[in-house]
């Protein structure tokens, strides 16, 4: 991620705190054509409602500590 701009991480990381899809998603169309892998993969991780993993990717600290605790019920969701 070091290639993409400290903002755009920040709000990813800010969003994914948030559970905000929406928002992740119109960041994700900000991410740069030459960066599109990474682009993908936060779109796979949003997809599974992982939003742990792109707390992770987005901080590279444990989500332990930051994890929102809507994610697990969203994640349960999505699994019905």
């Amino acid at each position: 991620l070091e290639s993409l701009s400290p903002g755009l991480v920040k709000e990813l990381n800010q969003a994914a705190i948030a559970v905000d899809n929406e928002k992740i998603e119109q960041l994700i169309t900000q991410i740069p054509d030459s960066q599109q892998h990474i682009a993908q993969k936060i779109s796979d991780m949003l997809a599974e409602y992982d939003f742990d993993a792109i707390i992770d990717l987005t901080n590279g600290q444990s989500t332990k500590a930051h994890s929102s605790p809507h994610v697990s019920a969203l994640k349960r969701r999505s699994n019905l």
